[in-house]
């Protein structure tokens, strides 16, 4: 199941799963995660008509949009970031949650019920979901079938902007264009 991480301003990510739309804050929006995710689309943003939204600066009119890894969305004074969840998940085998006769990826060998296990999440443009035997994914913890590393830091929204100096630094760099001789 792909899961999404929904990032408000200075503030830690708050984890969105599974079919129930997630309302933003009492605002007009709703974001319903895809399944699976897909490589254009995380989720779908469900705009009303009242709502002054915008993705990623642009206004959007009423309706359903595709929201995508890292966007950004305005809701009136409200800002969030929008990202995959891709941060693997570590738990214990249950045939009745997961693959009645599921094996390891890397080792190859059956997982028995109570065992520690690891679930790749995927990539941002892919979800994985192969079961791993917690001592093999430690040992080298890069998915075998899509690549994703467990060391790739987790996305983060961009900090704020330093608009004060923008002066200073336009009129430093206008004496460093190109000369005819470079």
């Amino acid at each position: 199941m792909s899961r999404l991480l929904l990032w408000r301003a200075s503030a830690q990510p708050t984890p969105i799963s599974g079919s129930t739309p997630f309302t933003l804050d009492g605002s007009p929006l709703a974001l319903h995660p895809l399944e699976p995710r897909r490589p254009d689309a995380l989720a779908v943003l469900l705009v009303g008509r009242a709502a002054d939204a915008r993705r990623n600066g642009l206004a959007l009119e009423p309706g359903l949009h595709l929201v995508r890894h890292a966007d950004r969305v305005d809701a009136g004074p409200l800002a969030f970031w929008v990202a995959a969840d891709c941060r693997p998940e570590e738990t214990v085998y249950a045939p009745p949650r997961h693959p009645g006769d599921a094996f390891c990826a890397r080792l190859r060998a059956r997982l028995e019920p109570g065992e520690d296990i690891v679930i790749c999440q995927g990539r941002p443009e892919r979800a994985c979901g192969l079961l791993y035997r917690k001592s093999a994914w430690l040992a080298r913890p890069v998915c075998a079938s899509c690549g994703a590393n467990a060391a790739d830091a987790q996305w983060c929204p961009p900090g704020p902007v330093e608009r004060g100096n923008d002066s200073a630094r336009a009129s430093k760099s206008r004496g460093r264009g190109r000369h005819a001789g470079d």
